[in-house]
């Protein structure tokens, strides 16, 4: 089952970010609520692989990186393409993404080896958000900005992946 790393989308992000989006549909709507931003890929693990994991980011203690969210852009080849909402890369972020990974690397797993482009997607190919939610004005060029609050590393199920 593949996996992966991700922050959840702070709840004071969700409705200025799902506000940005407007009524533009890129794949199936989802609930608002699993909107995240992905730090990194990481294949197809063993679940002894995700535990020991799972155990070494509980030890990690970082600064919450601020997410601000400065526009749209699309992702992926052909008709497989989602639209995702790109997020400024603060040192913070950028920081406890090369940190995940390399924890990750040193219990022994591969990391996908892409460029780190900080953006919020869903798990279903889109951006979305199910429920309505009242309009509001955006902050600044893009949606806003919120702290994140932690790096969550908990195991479960997400759509045939398995997020952490």
């Amino acid at each position: 089952m593949r996996a992966f790393l991700s922050l959840d989308v702070p709840e004071d992000l969700r409705n200025p970010l799902c506000a940005m989006i407007g009524g533009l549909r890129a794949g199936r709507a989802v609930p608002r609520e699993t909107l995240h931003l992905t730090l990194s890929f990481l294949g197809d693990p063993s679940e002894e692989q995700l535990e020991e994991l799972h155990g070494t980011l509980e030890t990690l203690h970082a600064p919450a990186p601020e997410l601000r969210v400065g526009g749209l852009d699309w992702f992926g080849p052909g008709t497989a393409r989602i639209l995702a909402a790109i997020v400024e890369p603060v040192p913070e972020l950028v920081s406890l993404q090369a940190e995940v990974e390399r924890r990750a690397r040193k219990l022994g797993l591969t990391p996908e080896r892409r460029p780190f482009r900080p953006h919020v997607t869903d798990t279903a190919g889109g951006v979305g958000c199910a429920a309505p939610i009242p309009r509001q004005p955006a902050t600044g060029a893009g949606a806003g900005s919120a702290r994140a609050r932690s790096l969550a590393a908990s195991l479960h199920p997400v759509q045939g992946r398995r997020a952490l």
